[in-house]
């Protein structure tokens, strides 16, 4: 069974147990990179983290309407532009962009060095929750016209998760067939040293 723990700790100098008000705010563990607490204990279960270690982008697309606003990162101007306006929905955390492709939305920034991958190690992963499977789905892409750099997206004809990277194709057979109306945490990355793809869905294979 998985398990998720959260270790906090008491100030004072003995063990008698806590009264309520001695316990230290949430942190990292000694070592640890700075990380940084996306929603409350309130609303999410367990609580949800990244690490903001080089870390360029992170987007929650909590926004209801417009521009979506870089949450956090490094990336200097990483604000997406809204293209035949996205709306949202309920999401895994909180809100969620709804793209309707009847309608081609998609939200898109411009090319920057903080985008660029090229030959270093990277990776991205996005909650993903498929309405319907009739067409292929993009996730996130980098292209210049009809070349594509990379593509993370779900593929209706394979029915798996698929990431493109200059031109190698890397697919999610192991985990198979996603379903509609199921959210999913999909990972895609790439090693430089041993110029190799991956992709995992739900932290399996």
């Amino acid at each position: 069974n998985a398990a998720n723990l959260e270790v906090q700790t008491r100030t004072g100098s003995d063990n008698t147990p806590d009264d309520g008000s001695g316990w230290e705010d949430w942190k990292p563990t000694s070592g640890q990179g700075a990380e940084q607490q996306l929603n409350s204990l309130d609303t999410v279960s367990p609580i949800q983290r990244i690490s903001t270690n080089s870390l360029v982008g992170y987007w929650n697309l909590d926004e209801t309407s417009g521009n979506r606003s870089k949450t956090t990162g490094t990336c200097s101007s990483c604000t997406l532009t809204d293209y035949n306006t996205v709306t949202y929905t309920t999401g895994r955390i909180k809100n969620a962009g709804q793209f309707a492709s009847a309608n081609s939305e998609y939200l898109k920034v411009s090319s920057s060095s903080d985008l660029q991958t090229g030959d270093v190690d990277w990776s991205m992963a996005a909650w993903v929750y498929l309405d319907s499977k009739g067409a292929t789905r993009a996730i996130a892409t980098k292209q210049d016209g009809s070349t594509y750099e990379y593509e993370f997206y779900y593929e209706s004809g394979g029915d798996r998760f698929t990431l493109y990277i200059n031109g190698t194709t890397v697919v999610a057979n192991t985990f198979g067939s996603p379903s509609t109306g199921v959210w999913y945490f999909v990972h895609a990355q790439y090693v430089a040293s041993t110029n190799t793809a991956g992709i995992s869905v739900n932290n399996g294979a």
